[in-house]
């Protein structure tokens, strides 16, 4: 691994620690892989070497089906995830009723009592929000409990472990393990 490689690996690390994810993170780690193969002084068609026996282009395939439907769906129903947690997470308000608290504030580590809908104060593990916190904290964002949690599943959602197919056939329009053939490299998205 050379000292690209690593670059790139650790800023897209810092990204994930940091942000907490989102598409951004999908398209850092596919611009990172598109800069790491482009770094490669032996062009690619050395490396790689055709078999016969599949379709190339974006879309090609020999199906007749309409393979495509799946991952447009899973990737429409994605995005409309990703909206209302951000949603949610932005209201920062309304995320107590009586015992029920919402998945998106769980565990409740600190609780801003300004807050509409807040849970109560015996319930955060580590009381009210600090000053310190709202010293360094973004003005735009609302003193959410949800932005100290979301961070961490997101985080691991999006770096491509959790469910890796999804990303590739509805994002990356790279469908591996089907028939249907890659996007061609001369194609700049």
């Amino acid at each position: 691994m050379d000292n690209t490689q690593i670059f790139i690996i650790a800023v897209v690390v810092i990204t994930v620690f940091t942000i907490g994810g989102g598409v951004a993170l999908a398209i850092s780690l596919y611009q990172a892989n598109r800069l790491i193969i482009e770094t490669v002084s032996v062009p690619r068609s050395d490396i790689v070497q055709d078999h016969g026996g599949h379709v190339s282009g974006l879309g090609e395939t020999t199906r007749a089906d309409k393979w495509w439907i799946e991952p447009l769906w899973t990737g429409v129903g994605f995005l409309c995830f990703v909206a209302y947690a951000n949603w949610a997470g932005f209201q920062g308000e309304h995320y107590w009723h009586e015992s029920y608290l919402s998945p998106f504030y769980s565990p409740v580590l600190f609780v801003d009592l300004s807050r509409v809908g807040a849970a109560p104060l015996e319930h955060a593990w580590f009381g009210i929000w600090p000053d310190w916190i709202r010293q360094i904290w973004p003005p735009f964002f609302p003193t959410s409990p949800a932005w100290l949690i979301l961070a961490g599943p997101l985080a691991f959602r999006l770096t491509c472990y959790y469910y890796r197919k999804f990303y590739y056939r509805s994002y990356f329009l790279s469908p591996p393990g089907c028939a249907v053939g890659a996007m061609p490299s001369n194609i700049v998205a």
